[in-house]
């Protein structure tokens, strides 16, 4: 199974910010036998974020597309909107468990707008940029994105 990472960071995308992320996510995705086959930062902006995510799933690039950020409150925040516009079926039991299981150490999760679908067989998640919710929030619901890709 093939993955893509897209950091969504307009300062990590500039090259003016670390980005510790890409390779924690990596880590958690490869020891559950996940091959990550892209990674690539890009800005909070509302077409790119939408042209990058479709083109890795309409070419057939990877079936898991993960980006992390942009899922805030905040006016620039675009990238739910941006993945809403992309699939064909949302998957709200993906999104709603992530922020579940956040809200037991951190109340504030309740205020991320990530969302998960499915496109053309792929499934795109949206994580948070904390580094430790996204590491945790990951290995959380892995088992059950392995299943449903599987099923796919």
């Amino acid at each position: 199974m093939k993955a893509a990472i897209l950091p969504v960071d307009t300062a990590i995308y500039q090259g003016a910010k670390d980005n510790p992320n890409t390779a924690i996510l990596k880590r958690v995705l490869e020891q559950a036998g996940v091959s990550v086959v892209m990674e690539k930062a890009i800005p909070k902006d509302f077409d790119v974020v939408k042209a990058v995510v479709a083109r890795v799933v309409e070419e057939g690039i990877a079936k898991l597309v993960i980006t992390i950020g942009g899922i805030g409150c905040q006016a620039e925040e675009c990238v739910p909107e941006a993945s809403r516009e992309i699939i064909d079926r949302e998957v709200p039991g993906i999104a709603e468990s992530m922020r579940a299981y956040m809200m037991r150490t951190d109340r504030s999760a309740m205020l991320l707008r990530g969302c998960a679908g499915i496109k053309n067989n792929a499934v795109i998640l949206n994580l948070p940029d904390s580094t430790k919710a996204m590491k945790e929030v990951m290995e959380y619901i892995l088992p059950e994105v392995v299943r449903l890709l599987e099923q796919l």
